[in-house]
């Protein structure tokens, strides 16, 4: 785990959320998950584990047992347009409630979620309460884009799952996952 320590105040910590007096459990420099840790697992120099989704996907399939490959992504113009959209869409829905969700040990230190929401309204200018109250409005839209996904589904995997691609999952499914699973943490 990763983050700015018991006592943090993203307001007195230069903006970074990172206490001095606790300091971060460092594993790569900066306040990002996941990071894969492990004997083994390639790190950059200073850093104690690889970060950034992709590259711990892409890592993971090169060292999966019985040979098992995860196709490269395709750079669909209709999926990349479909996700843009679904972000739109998604942002407001899952950012105010995503540290809510009970049981993720991420968000079980109030002062995590503190600074996630300082954060995003503060760097990104979101505004939390304004998201909540468009969330009648984003219901429907966001349920017509998921419909919309399953024109997108062109194949099977060998499991019979529904997948972006004819020749099975791919990198494009790999990167569609985590939209979809934002999404589950929003009732409705």
């Amino acid at each position: 785990l990763y983050h700015y320590g018991e006592g943090a105040d993203p307001a007195e910590c230069g903006g970074t959320g990172f206490n001095p007096g606790g300091g971060p459990v460092t594993l790569t420099g900066k306040k990002m998950l996941p990071v894969l840790v492990g004997e083994g697992v390639p790190a950059p120099v200073g850093a104690k584990g690889m970060a950034e989704s992709l590259e711990i996907c892409s890592y993971l399939a090169a060292h999966a047992e019985g040979g098992s490959v995860i196709a490269p992504a395709t750079g669909r113009p209709d999926v990349d347009d479909w996700r843009a959209r679904f972000k739109e869409v998604s942002t407001p829905l899952t950012r105010p409630r995503i540290t809510k969700v009970p049981g993720v040990y991420d968000w079980t230190d109030p002062q995590d979620e503190a600074y996630a929401r300082w954060k995003y309204s503060t760097k990104f200018g979101f505004d939390y309460d304004a998201a909540v109250a468009m969330t009648p409005d984003l219901l429907p839209k966001a349920s017509k884009l998921l419909a919309q996904l399953e024109g997108l589904l062109r194949g099977q995997d060998e499991d019979g799952v529904p997948c972006l691609n004819q020749w099975g999952f791919s990198m494009d499914d790999v990167m569609l996952l985590p939209d979809l699973r934002m999404i589950s943490c929003v009732k409705g």
